[in-house]
């Protein structure tokens, strides 16, 4: 992989475990509240936020491995721009991991105060608090999405325009040249 260290490398797998470990309890912190509670007006409200929770945890990690790939793509050396991305996304994907756990602890406490406690139904206004504060998060978490899908469109452009990429393509289009070149050839003579 072009100029990664190890630690780079770790830090981006193990923020995908915890993207992955979020989804999973958006998920499951979701489908208990339906199943306790069933559809309600605060069972609605609570659930939104953890489906945007999902939506976002998953956008993320499909970003970072994109980028992990394209990085590895790059050969002998990355691009400064690359691995400046890569750099600001690890740090976007840390803050929206840690925003993300909260969200879900904070929708399961409007459910479930503590674990002892028999389930008792939400407050409707603590619930419409949670869901709004859920909702700036979100907002939050799409200004930074469109931030980095142009940041990876800018990688992918350099990626396209590497050299050896170039190389790599316009070999491929001599190489088919030739062949349709001698098929047709071949169709002829016979």
């Amino acid at each position: 992989m072009a100029n990664l260290t190890n630690e780079t490398i770790t830090t981006v797998l193990n923020l995908q475990r915890r993207l992955l470990q979020l989804i999973n309890q958006a998920t499951a912190a979701g489908q208990i509240i339906l199943e306790q509670y069933g559809e309600t007006e605060a069972t609605i409200i609570a659930l939104n936020p953890l489906q945007n929770v999902r939506e976002r945890a998953t956008s993320y990690y499909i970003r970072l491995y994109r980028l992990l790939l394209q990085i590895a793509e790059f050969q002998p050396v990355a691009t400064s721009a690359t691995l400046n991305l890569l750099a600001q996304s690890i740090e976007e994907t840390q803050a929206i991991a840690d925003a993300g756990e909260a969200s879900v602890q904070e929708g399961k406490s409007d459910f479930f105060p503590t674990m002892t406690q028999q389930p008792q139904p939400p407050d409707l206004e603590k619930v419409k608090q949670t869901a709004a504060k859920l909702r700036e998060i979100c907002t939050m978490f799409d200004a930074q999405i469109t931030v980095l899908d142009e940041l990876i469109a800018q990688v992918e452009t350099e990626n396209r325009n590497n050299p050896i990429n170039v190389y790599r393509r316009e070999k491929g289009k001599r190489l088919l040249e030739s062949l349709m070149q001698e098929k047709a050839k071949e169709q002829g003579g016979e």
